[in-house]
């Protein structure tokens, strides 16, 4: 890797995983999912672990929501996925 273009974290909105973009799974700032349990969050932000790329090579997205009680939650986190990432401009 030569060089790196850094996103910034707020200007993210969207984050697709996976490596087809007609089937990957997106999480999007905003927007409501449903957990295996059957509580629901609401996805606040979207971070893409820069540190983690630049000293180890891992590709790493931290996916934060809020949960019904109000707290905000490290809810998912993907390792080594292809990302297809939209920032807000």
């Amino acid at each position: 890797m030569d060089s790196f273009y850094f996103i910034n974290n707020e200007d993210i909105y969207e984050v697709s995983v996976g490596t087809d973009p007609k089937s990957n799974i997106r999480y999007t700032v905003g927007k409501q999912y449903s957990t295996g349990g059957g509580e629901k969050v609401v996805i606040t932000a979207i971070a893409i672990d820069q540190n983690s790329l630049i000293e180890h090579g891992v590709n790493r997205a931290l996916i934060y929501a809020q949960n019904e009680k109000g707290e905000e939650i490290l809810w998912k986190v993907t390792v080594d996925i292809p990302l297809i990432i939209t920032c807000r401009i």
